[in-house]
């Protein structure tokens, strides 16, 4: 299998200056570092928590299915992994993998594993990298941004619904992709997920929702359940709080 083409992946210890994998659970963590292992040369794997269940945690009895979703939603959340639909089937890919791991580079590589389509392949916090110390990625961005340029016109972001932070070009790239009713009611997944989680809004939940991510997933999931039900009690694009405009 792809998954078992290396004896080993490569871990570094500045992995603890991770400022995304340090918002993460106890158990996130350890799920994200016994996952690196388990990919193949590209950094893709499994991605139905019943599959990494077997995988990861064959013996632990108290570890759930239901635990293990979680786990992955969050680590997507915090785009630590690529969570991926394709032909109803999840996958995992590891974004920035060729950079920590040493791979031949005299090998073509290849996966078992389809393409993520659409989906945000780096990370969106570039000072919290995997693997790098957070002071070298400040200094790394701003070298290859460059310092000094003018910088472009910021567009502004609207809540929508209690948490969730996108901009109108953002909402009706989404509709054109999915439909606005669908779309609505993704927007009321994520919501919900805020407020369960107690997350503050993110300035890349377009990447979370964009593509076969896991919130396309969970809308599948729940299709047959809402028929024509008009997804939440409150209208999308209604702006509240302390969080109304976001400039990225």
């Amino acid at each position: 299998m792809a998954s078992r083409n290396a004896k080993g992946r490569m871990i570094y210890w500045k992995i603890s200056y991770c400022k995304q994998l340090a918002r993460c659970s106890t158990f996130s963590k350890l799920l994200f570092t016994w996952l690196i292992p388990n990919t193949d040369d590209l950094g893709r794997m499994e991605g139905d928590p019943e599959v990494i269940k077997g995988m990861i945690f064959p013996y632990e009895e108290k570890v759930s299915v239901k635990q293990i979703r979680e786990s992955l939603e969050e680590l997507a959340f915090e785009k630590l992994i690529l969570w991926y639909l394709v032909d109803d089937n999840m996958y995992i890919q590891f974004p920035n993998f060729s950079i920590y791991q040493n791979l031949r580079k005299d090998r073509q590589y290849k996966s078992d594993y389809p393409d993520p389509v659409d989906v945000d392949m780096t990370s969106h916090d570039k000072s919290g990298l995997v693997g790098q110390n957070l002071r070298e990625g400040k200094e790394k961005v701003r070298r290859s941004e460059g310092e000094g340029k003018e910088s472009e016109a910021k567009p502004v972001k609207k809540i929508f619904g209690e948490k969730v932070l996108l901009s109108d070009d953002e909402y009706q790239k989404l509709v054109t992709q999915h439909g606005e009713q669908e779309v609505n009611y993704m927007i009321s997944i994520l919501d919900n997920w805020y407020l369960t989680k107690g997350k503050k809004p993110n300035k890349s939940d377009y990447h979370t929702m964009v593509g076969t991510g896991w919130v396309l997933k969970r809308f599948k999931e729940e299709q047959p359940k809402i028929g024509n039900k008009t997804p939440g009690d409150k209208t999308p694009g209604k702006t509240s709080g302390k969080y109304e405009n976001f400039y990225l």
